[in-house]
């Protein structure tokens, strides 16, 4: 299943009301497959999420806090991906280049740059995850 699709089902899965999902039950690989290809929603720069859309899906998909998630990356950069720190951090959770190339590689996304937003909300996802928040000293402010 491609990153996009992934993507895709999840935003629409956060479309949906609380109560609606109450019952429903999971998506089999067969169902995903047999969705009309006009159904799906590929994710492209000529349709962007904004930055804490962003973090909201990568937060849902790793299991973090996306309250969290946002108040690290507006405390790191405020919201500003292409920005570098003096120390040579870079992107929108600041990554440092020996972290962000581990933890990128990790969430599926290695190889990328760390100033692609959606790639390095789903590094910092991953990260937290395994309880990597230490990464980010400004994280003991968030809640």
């Amino acid at each position: 299943m491609t990153r996009a699709l992934v993507l895709a089902i999840l935003l629409l899965s956060l479309a949906t009301p609380v109560w609606a999902q109450e019952d429903a039950e999971p998506l089999t690989e067969a169902a995903i497959e047999a969705i009309e290809p006009a159904v799906m929603v590929e994710v492209t720069p000529a349709m962007p999420l904004s930055i804490p859309e962003l973090i909201d899906a990568a937060a849902y998909r790793w299991g973090v806090s996306a309250a969290r998630m946002k108040c690290v990356a507006w405390r790191e950069s405020t919201y500003r991906p292409w920005v570098t720190s003096p120390g040579g951090h870079r992107g929108l959770f600041q990554f440092a280049d020996q972290t962000y190339q581990w933890a990128s590689w990790n969430a599926g996304v290695g190889g990328s740059s760390p100033y692609d937003p959606y790639a390095a909300a789903e590094s910092a996802a991953w990260l937290m995850s395994v309880g990597g928040w230490h990464h980010w000293s400004v994280a003991r402010w968030c809640p």
